[in-house]
């Protein structure tokens, strides 16, 4: 499949999802989540990582400033710019428990399309925007990264524009992913609400888990 063919395919599903997901059967949904997905995280991980490696020096100094605030280790400055690379292993686990998650609910709600590739796919396609976020955050920390004062903690406004992004990407894949299943399956508005947030339990729940595993690991 061409480039082109490849963004128009990111461009619609993203911007225009009940035409896109209503126009589509479920074997070319799955190909082209797949082929999008790739050049996408593709070019994600690799635009992060050159740019990371041309202002190793700034990040890794950001990186002890942050972590000597912290009391932290070191260990984490000395990953960059390795760590960009976990983008494909993240991105993939997240959408795979989404795709599960929804398509549970699904099933629990009895639509008549039980298809697990489906479920999957739309959660991919969604993950679109999170992408898109996330890799426009990430140059910019690259290239423009914040460095503490000593004595002093980061500026708030670095707390206010991750949160803002998060929210923002999290509102853009609910319209995609309620869109998708209400054209894929026929779902009604409160269905494809309850299927988009079906993952939260589940990553809230691994969250928690993770917190209490720690916190049992570093008890004295």
């Amino acid at each position: 499949m061409k480039i082109q063919s490849i963004l128009l395919n990111i461009y619609e599903s993203t911007f225009r999802p009940a035409r896109y997901f209503g126009n589509i059967g479920a074997d070319l949904l799955a190909a082209n989540a797949l082929r999008s997905l790739l050049f996408l995280v593709s070019f994600a991980t690799l635009a992060l990582f050159l740019t990371a490696v041309m202002n190793m020096e700034k990040l890794r100094m950001a990186g002890l400033a942050v972590q000597s605030l912290s009391h932290g280790s070191t260990q984490f400055s000395r990953a960059i710019p390795w760590n960009r690379l976990f983008l494909p292993i993240v991105t993939a686990l997240n959408i795979f428990i989404s795709g599960i998650s929804r398509h549970i609910a699904t099933v629990l709600f009895g639509d008549a399309r039980k298809s697990f590739t489906t479920a999957t796919s739309i959660s991919g396609q969604a993950a679109v925007p999170w992408i898109l976020l996330l890799t426009v955050y990430g140059l910019w920390n690259n290239f423009f990264p914040v460095i503490p004062e000593p004595g002093k903690t980061e500026p708030g406004y670095i707390f206010i524009t991750g949160m803002f992004l998060f929210f923002a990407a999290w509102i853009w894949e609910g319209y995609i992913c309620m869109r998708a299943f209400r054209a894929q399956y026929g779902q009604n508005l409160g269905r494809a609400a309850l299927t988009f947030i079906a993952p939260v339990p589940v990553f809230l729940g691994s969250c928690c888990g993770s917190g209490i595993f720690l916190y049992l690991l570093n008890m004295k």
